[in-house]
């Protein structure tokens, strides 16, 4: 089935509030915002009502642009993973400090088994 480009030209502020409503239901936000819509008698006369809104254009697919999404979520994906990675060897890191940290003696003990100590008999 064929496709249509609605485009919005001209602001619906200052129209009847079933003219707005309309034009919300295209699916159309902002002036100069695009939606593709599927050509039936029930857009067409949404288009039909709000004529002097809205610009029309015929819709082919072999028109539409390549989606960009997938590399895009595919470099999101790999920069996710790097943090993560990266959060992950932290972690490790400091975990194996802490236990180093914990191990080690401290300063009273290394002070203390360097004096003997006396036994008394």
């Amino acid at each position: 089935m064929a496709k249509l480009k609605i485009t919005l030209t001209r602001s619906p502020i200052g129209n009847k509030h079933t003219l707005r409503r309309t034009v919300r239901a295209l699916g159309l936000r902002k002036l100069h915002h695009s939606v593709i819509h599927e050509d039936n008698p029930t857009i067409r006369g949404m288009i039909a009502k709000v004529v002097h809104l809205v610009q029309v254009e015929p819709w082919e697919e072999s028109v539409a642009p390549a989606p960009q999404e997938e590399p895009l979520q595919e470099a999101k994906k790999s920069r996710a993973t790097a943090r993560r990675a990266s959060a992950s060897s932290e972690e490790s890191a400091s975990e194996t400090a802490s236990a180093e940290q914990a191990n080690a003696p401290t300063e009273i003990e290394t002070a203390t088994e360097a004096q003997p100590q006396e036994v008394s008999s």
